[in-house]
């Protein structure tokens, strides 16, 4: 069964990983010369800053939640 814990922890790993994704672009954001390819990995990099304030506003719920145990 798929519990409460299990929950907060599967997102922390997503957090984790958006978070990564998040850095490995900004990092190729500094090796590109190519203004248009910037511009994807820069929009790449945007959006995984989202999608981690997502999981982390999810991960908020699942903790203050009644999910049981």
């Amino acid at each position: 069964m798929f519990t409460k814990e299990d929950l907060i922890n599967y997102l922390s790993d997503i957090q984790t990983m958006e978070t990564n994704m998040r850095d490995t672009y900004a990092e190729i954001l500094k090796m590109v010369d190519d203004q248009e390819v910037k511009k994807v990995f820069l929009a790449l990099k945007k959006a995984e800053e989202s999608h981690k304030g997502i999981v982390e506003e999810l991960r908020k719920k699942a903790i203050q939640s009644n999910l049981s145990d």
